[in-house]
């Protein structure tokens, strides 16, 4: 594993990931820690997890994302 640190913004909950970097992590998995340098962030409560909502499966039955979550675990050691 190696770590690569870059400052972006955020819009939509996107990230665009700089140009210099996507050959690099073109087709992998990666794991991402957010740092926000804002006050206000502090005082927000973040929203409850939906794997639905975060796998980009939003009109996916929650069997199938469980399914999904299960086949792929063994990918995530």
């Amino acid at each position: 594993m190696f770590a690569l640190e870059f400052e972006a913004s955020i819009a939509n909950g996107v990230v665009r990931i700089p140009d210099h970097y996507q050959h690099i992590l073109d087709h992998k998995k990666a794991r991402f820690v957010v740092l926000v340098n804002d006050e206000l962030s502090t005082q927000v409560k973040p929203a409850s997890f939906d794997p639905r909502l975060f796998f980009g499966a939003a009109n996916a039955s929650k069997q199938s994302v469980d399914q999904f979550l299960l086949d792929s675990a063994s990918d995530w050691a």
